[in-house]
Order: structure tokens, then C-alpha cells, then sequence
């Protein structure tokens, strides 16, 4: 190699590195995002996110009908993080307004006191609550990309009201959202990941596909879940006959028919295993009807005790957040927060202590995957999982193996491991996710 293209491959790898190393304005640009969370170790805002997630509570903002409270915290919040230039998407639900709802003394969401049976064009089906979106909205006209209503209402412990009930607040929400923009997108409160690995079990039997195809979807879906789990096909049977289940599967499956009627875009959770995430990305574009997706509490979960746990969380949460990507979601929200009930490994412990691998993997997604993609490629071949994003500046592609394989970088491109670290250009791919940056 002569001089000048030593000199030139060195002022590649330079710039990549400063690229890398300092990130740019561009990350503020794309799909990838977290809660509004601060901390005293760790601020969202100094993540190159493009999204950021807070809730508001009716109750808070407005207190007494009528008197809105701009400076509750949640609202402190928001004003935070737009001026720190992050779009917020809000999650907007009833909790806590006593005197506008039905249940005021219950922790959960419920629906307003005069919430009617037919749509007004006025006002929707509830005028107080159709107000108090239209007010928050217009106080943060042009800053909402997306507004979200609720929180995974097929829970009880979110949401204390029927399906149809939630689809005519829905409703009185869009009217009340684009009576002020009518740009501002509307998303449903997102089915949490469990009820989405029921509802394609379901669907795999009901499809009748073979017994043991269903079962062996449900294992791999579930195997890190923190409810009891059917260790064969027939208690997997009695399973999914419990009148808890069918609850859960009545409610999603009717959300699934309905939600393309009120939404523009439709929301879900994901905890599980990488790789059944294309799986349920097409399950829900093809049951809803609905092209525009996105996940507002996307994480990871192993349970207690699993062995490199906190490695093997960061690696996953590299491939969802790969995945969401390749897959078009219009926004792709990480769960920061550890839940150790429920088996979740966030960027911090419940102590809100930094976890270093899912810290370190994060900030490396967010810096290399977080700018505005002109065009992606999935060029996976045989055991290797392999996706490639163009970018404004640089091409980036995330590669890992099912099983051993060994391969080579050419050698103006760099090669960083999932935790941020530059390692070889001839590589042993494993389940270890790892990025190949190469400059436009």
C-alpha cells in the first residue's frame, strides 16, 4: 500500500472515529428513542435519541374542571426535553381525574363520567375529556409527532373499562388531536407483549397448523416470561382455556379487528426473544390492516439468575433495536427501567444504578442506527443475520451468526462489538451482535 492510500485509509478511520466517538446532530433524527427519565448518574437527554416517552395524567394537569395546572411535573418534563431537541410522544390517559371519571378512587385509567354511546361532531363522545386533550394539545401545538392514548388497556391494572369504551375515547381523542394538527399521529395504548404471544399462539391452532408447530412457537415466545408456563401440549391446551387467558385474548383480538377505525398508527410492546420480532411485526401489520407501526415499551427480559444475563440482555436489545428499524417502525420507544418481578433488564437496576452492558449497547444503537435511513438491505445468508442500513453519512451493517462463521471487513470500513468497543476486521460471528460502519 502506498503512502497517500495510508494516509487516506488513517483519515477514514479517523472520521469514523470522531463520528462515532461524538455523534451528530442526525441522531435526533430517526426512529430510536427511551422514556423521559433523569437520574443522578444517567439523562436521556444526553442520548443521540429521537423520541422520548412521559405520560399525562388528566388529573395532574387538569385538576378541578376547568383549571389547568402548566406547570405539573409531567409537563416540566416535556418542556425539558423539547428544549433539549427531542421530540416527545405523550401518553395521554384519564388516571387520577376524580372528578371527571367513573372509577375516581382506583389507581387505574377509567372512562369519563359522561363518555355517550354516539359520536358527537362537536366534541366526539365525551366533551370534558375532549377539552382537556384539545387544551394540552394546543399548548404544545407543532412539538407532538405522535400522541398515544393509554397504556395497555387489556390490562385491568391500567385500564377499568370495556374495549368499546377505550375506542370511543380513542376516538374523542383524534377529534380533539386534529381539530388543533391535523398532522399529529394518533396510537392506540399498545398490547403488552404477553397477549401478543397468546393471540399468535391462537392463531397457530386456529389456523391448524400442526400441534406441535403451535407449541413450539409458544415455548420460544415465553421462555423467559415471569407468569406460569405450559411445559407440554396438553396443559398448554388447559392454558389457553383459562378464563384469565381467553379474557386477554377477547380483549386483543377485539382492539386487533377495531383499532385501524381510530388510529393512525398501531402501537405494541415486545419483551421476548429477537427473533420472533419480524414474526410479530407481520402478524400485526396483516391482522390490523395497518402499515404504520410502532412500539412504545420495547425491552428485554431473562429471568433471575440466567447465566451473563445482563450481557445476553444488552446483545438482544442491539437486535430489536436493528430490527425495528429494518422492519419501518415509525417509532421504537426502550423500556429503561429494571423490573426484576417481571424479569426485565433495563438500562439501570431498580435502584436506578447504571447497568454497564445494556447502558454501553444502547448508547452504541442510538449513535450508529439513530439517522434518517435512505435504504436498507436484509443480506442474511444461511446462519448469518445480517442488516444493512444506508445512511446519510455512513452505511451500517448488523451482523450476527446462529452459529460460528468467520468473516472479513474490507478495509476502509470499522468493526465495533455491540458494547461500542472497535475490534478486528476478521471476525468470529456468534450470537454477539456486531457493527461493520463504512463511510458514504
Amino acid at each position: 500500500m502506498g503512502r497517500t492510500s495510508k494516509r487516506l485509509s488513517l483519515l477514514i478511520v479517523l472520521i469514523l472515529f470522531l463520528l462515532f466517538a461524538i455523534g451528530s446532530s442526525e441522531g435526533r433524527e430517526g426512529t430510536i428513542g427511551t422514556f423521559c427519565f433523569r437520574t443522578g448518574e444517567v439523562d436521556a437527554g444526553d442520548f443521540p435519541i429521537a423520541f422520548c416517552r412521559v405520560g399525562i395524567p388528566w388529573g395532574v394537569v387538569e385538576p378541578e374542571e376547568g383549571k389547568f395546572s402548566w406547570d405539573a411535573p409531567p409537563l416540566k418534563k416535556i418542556n425539558w426535553f423539547l428544549q433539549r431537541g427531542i421530540k416527545v410522544i405523550p401518553v395521554i390517559r384519564t388516571a387520577g381525574a376524580g372528578w371527571a371519571v367513573r372509577y375516581p378512587s382506583r389507581e387505574c385509567s377509567s372512562p369519563p363520567l359522561d363518555l355517550r354511546d354516539r359520536f358527537d361532531k362537536r366534541y366526539g363522545y365525551s366533551s370534558s375529556y375532549y377539552r382537556f386533550v384539545r387544551e394540552v394539545v394546543k399548548r404544545y401545538r407543532g412539538a407532538f409527532p405522535i400522541v398515544v392514548i393509554e397504556n395497555e388497556v387489556t390490562a385491568r391494572g391500567f385500564w377499568c373499562g370495556g374495549m368499546d369504551e377505550y375506542l370511543r375515547l380513542v376516538a374523542t381523542a383524534r377529534k380533539a388531536i386534529k381539530d388543533v394538527d391535523p398532522q399529529v399521529k394518533v396510537a392506540d395504548s399498545g398490547i403488552a407483549s404477553l397477549c401478543w404471544g397468546l393471540l399468535m399462539t391462537e392463531a397457530l391452532l386456529e389456523e391448524g397448523r400442526e400441534e406441535e408447530e403451535a407449541f413450539q412457537f409458544y415455548k420460544a415466545y415465553f421462555q423467559e416470561a415471569y407468569v406460569r408456563r405450559a411445559t407440554s401440549l396438553s396443559e398448554l391446551y388447559r392454558l389457553m382455556r383459562n378464563e384469565r387467558v381467553r379474557e386477554h385474548i377477547r380483549k386483543g383480538s377485539f382492539l386487533v379487528r377495531r383499532l385501524k377505525e381510530v388510529v393512525d398508527v398501531v402501537n405494541f410492546h415486545y419483551y421476548e426473544t429477537p427473533e420472533l420480532f419480524p414474526l410479530l411485526v407481520s402478524f400485526i401489520r396483516e391482522r390490523t390492516g395497518k402499515e404504520a407501526l410502532m412500539n412504545n415499551e420495547l425491552g428485554t427480559r431473562y429471568r433471575l439468575g440466567a447465566p451473563q444475563r445482563e450481557r445476553r440482555a444488552a446483545e438482544d436489545m442491539v437486535k430489536k433495536l436493528a430490527l425495528s428499524v429494518a422492519t419501518g417502525l415509525e417509532a421504537a420507544i426502550w423500556f429503561p427501567f429494571s423490573n426484576d418481578r417481571h424479569h426485565i433488564v433495563g438500562l439501570g437496576d431498580e435502584r436506578r444504578r447504571p447497568i454497564s452492558p445494556t447502558l454501553n449497547a444502547f448508547k452504541t444503537s442510538t449513535r450508529l442506527l439513530n439517522h434518517p435511513l435512505l435504504s436498507y438491505r436484509d443480506l442474511s445468508q444461511g446462519r448469518v443475520r445480517r442488516h444493512s442500513f444506508l445512511f446519510p453519512s455512513w452505511k451500517v451493517d448488523v451482523v450476527w451468526s446462529e452459529g460460528e462463521e468467520t468473516v472479513e471487513v474490507e478495509g476502509s470500513c470499522s468493526v465495533y462489538d455491540f458494547q461500542g468497543f472497535e475490534v478486528t476486521r476478521r471476525i468470529k460471528l456468534g450470537p454477539s451482535p456486531i457493527f461493520i460502519v463504512c463511510p458514504q
